[in-house]
């Protein structure tokens, strides 16, 4: 049984793969989470590694900036098909938070459409997805009272223009939620992709391309900060020159890249 932990990347499928795909070893979000990364350097606030996936043919150079300022981390990913050919491709993270910071006291916050299923075609129950438009600010956040923290992710709504909430209860005691945003509208294999959808979902791409030996680059802000005083909700989160700006119910505070 696959094992999936804290905050992986799902690429270059978010999903199961295709049947065929499946009887040629391909795996469930793909493996290269599930690969030894090589550390490529390392400096006091700087950290770069690379991983690749033999079984995909791709891999993914991962740059890790943590600013001088404050509790803030710049991630930036470059993706490669290393394959021969051209190729559909998607790149979710899946930050995934747990007990004990996952309680039944514990908000979460995001911005986005949220996407409304017609009957019988949402493709997994316990994931709540939303949409991010181009020119914003995607965000989502988490609050956890007891150990007065907040955490969050934000990015460009160009690059990441999808949001899952995904909820996972056993026992219906809630264990996981997965704080996911990435290029991918759907959780559903390559064939249905395209065959049901064409590769578009809302007038929006559902994946990107890339030509063999061809890269594409995103990325993502991550804080960890002190829970302000009176802050209940989180209202907004925005990209500024050189800052980020959480908004929330008692008042706002900046966080220097």
């Amino acid at each position: 049984m696959l094992k999936f932990e804290g905050h992986f990347i799902c690429t270059p499928r978010w999903g199961d793969p295709t049947a065929g795909e499946k009887e040629s070893g391909a795996l469930k979000h793909g493996d290269i989470s599930l690969q030894t990364w090589n550390l490529l350097n390392s400096t006091g606030l700087q950290l770069t590694m690379a991983g690749y996936s033999e079984r995909d043919q791709l891999s993914v150079h991962r740059d890790v900036r943590l600013s001088a300022a404050g509790p803030l981390c710049t991630v930036i990913e470059t993706i490669t098909n290393t394959g021969n050919f051209f190729r559909p491709c998607n790149l979710m993270q899946h930050p995934t938070i747990a007990a004990p910071f996952l309680n039944p006291d514990t908000r979460v916050f995001s911005n986005g459409t949220e996407i409304v299923f017609a009957a019988g075609e949402k493709p997994v129950e316990s994931i709540h997805s939303f949409a991010v438009a181009p020119d914003e600010t995607g965000w989502i956040t988490a609050i956890d009272r007891h150990s007065n923290l907040l955490l969050g992710y934000c990015w460009k709504g160009k690059q990441y223009p999808w949001i899952h909430h995904w909820i996972h209860v056993e026992n219906e005691e809630l264990k996981y939620r997965g704080l996911e945003f990435g290029t991918s509208p759907l959780h559903i294999n390559w064939e249905q992709l395209f065959t049901w959808y064409q590769g578009c979902f809302q007038e929006k791409p559902a994946c990107f391309f890339l030509d063999a030996g061809a890269s594409k680059t995103l990325g993502y802000h991550f804080f960890l900060t002190p829970l302000p005083i009176g802050c209940t909700e989180i209202l907004a989160v925005q990209l500024q020159a050189g800052f980020l700006e959480i908004i929330h119910n008692a008042g706002s505070f900046l966080l220097k890249l």
